[in-house]
């Protein structure tokens, strides 16, 4: 797998967590319990960019925000269904 391919997965995953953690549905102690979580996978995500530039990969904000895209595979962030957040760990 590559970076990009890395990325777009975190990506999609930190999508879910986004829509988890701004829902009303859950109450505010569960989605306060996956905030260290997301921080994680906020991390990760800047390491792998970090990765990126180190290897001379170049990549824009909005790919950074929305994932890259990846030749012959779709962005699975962009298909993420806005109703679904069970793919998202803090949602059981």
């Amino acid at each position: 797998m590559t970076l990009k391919e890395k990325f777009n997965r975190l990506t999609a995953e930190r999508i879910k967590a986004e829509k988890f953690l701004d829902s009303d549905t859950y109450p505010i102690e569960l989605q306060e319990r996956y905030i260290p979580e997301y921080r994680k996978l906020l991390k990760k995500m800047d390491e792998i960019l970090a990765e990126m530039t180190a290897q001379g990969i170049k990549w824009t904000d909005d790919e950074a925000l929305n994932g890259f895209e990846v030749i012959g595979k779709e962005l699975s962030c962009r298909l993420a269904d806005d109703e679904n957040l069970e793919g998202f760990q803090g949602v059981s």
